[in-house]
């Protein structure tokens, strides 16, 4: 969506209440003014529609994965305790974009320096990669991986991407768990499951 510069005559206890809204929000000064616009004229811009994806996704996530704080409303942070020696967490980062062909992205990276540990990260990585196949938008490295998100052609559901997208993370989650703990079968069931579940989300 385009944007334009615009110069304002405001209240400086104006823009001090607007500036303390937007901290709490996550959003710079411009975009806080631009959502509370949009809303006083009923308009939803794509930071609103990102925002209520990413409100539903942390619904139907909350229960299962602890969801750590972020400035963005356009991002969903998240964390998994991994029962394996070291106790390492398993962050997941949804980012959502406000144009071009992909609607945002999914993060996953181990939060450990052991070496060890990311190198069989990276084994686990490269199975799911593979079962991603070569159109599954998804990458990996330096013991992070990322998958790029997009709806199958013509799918527009708001609310069945986000449904699709927090049960991509929920299978991922199962499947790395059952990795650790040797059962690679399970890897294999947890994205079979997510392919039943969720084939709207290439």
């Amino acid at each position: 969506m385009k944007k334009n510069m615009y110069s304002l005559m405001l209240s400086e206890n104006v823009v001090n209440a607007v500036d303390a809204l937007a901290l709490r929000n996550g959003l710079s000064r411009s975009a806080m003014v631009n959502a509370i616009l949009a809303e006083h004229v009923s308009y939803r811009t794509p930071e609103m529609r990102a925002r209520e994806l990413i409100e539903r996704m942390e619904g139907l996530l909350s229960s299962e994965l602890a969801v750590l704080p972020t400035r963005s409303a356009t991002q969903l942070t998240l964390r998994s305790a991994l029962e394996y020696k070291y106790s390492p967490a398993v962050n997941y980062s949804v980012r959502l974009y406000r144009s071009g062909d992909a609607i945002g992205e999914v993060r996953a990276s181990l939060r450990t320096r052991n070496p060890a540990l990311i190198a069989a990260l990276e084994r686990f990585f490269a199975l799911w990669t593979a079962l991603e196949g070569p159109s599954g938008g998804c990458s990996y490295g330096d013991g992070r991986f990322t998958k790029l998100l997009r709806p199958a052609e013509g799918y527009s559901d708001e609310d069945g991407i986000s449904d699709a997208i927090a049960e991509y993370i929920r299978a991922f989650d199962r499947a790395i768990k059952a990795y650790f703990d040797g059962d690679a079968a399970g890897v294999k069931d947890a994205y079979a499951e997510y392919r039943r579940l969720a084939p709207t989300l290439i």
